[in-house]
């Protein structure tokens, strides 16, 4: 599966634009669905952080693409290498950021 720059930016509009609805219970019912003139929407942590990232992303360069043409091209001749050393350094770094 393919995701795209556009993908990410569709899947975090859909998660920051969705609406919230209650139902009003003073009026039995009636208007199921119905969105409160009275009501607050308060946004979590995790939204707000998304709706960061979201802005992030529009303004950020696309790279990847030109990178990822550039490993391709560099695989197909055979001349693309592999640092085992980098890797692991990376790969403890990262293992000691996850248990901080």
């Amino acid at each position: 599966m393919k995701i795209n720059r556009e993908q990410q930016l569709s899947t975090l509009s859909k998660i920051a634009n969705t609406p919230a609805v209650k139902q009003n219970e003073s009026d039995g019912g009636e208007n199921k669905g119905s969105v409160l003139s009275t009501d607050r929407i308060e946004l979590s942590t995790k939204s707000k952080n998304i709706d960061k990232l979201k802005k992030a992303m529009q303004v950020a360069p696309d790279l990847g693409s030109e990178k990822v043409a550039q490993l391709k091209g560099q695989i197909s001749a055979g001349t693309y290498k592999v640092d085992g050393k980098a890797v692991a350094a990376k790969m403890l770094k990262s293992l000691s950021e996850l248990n901080k």
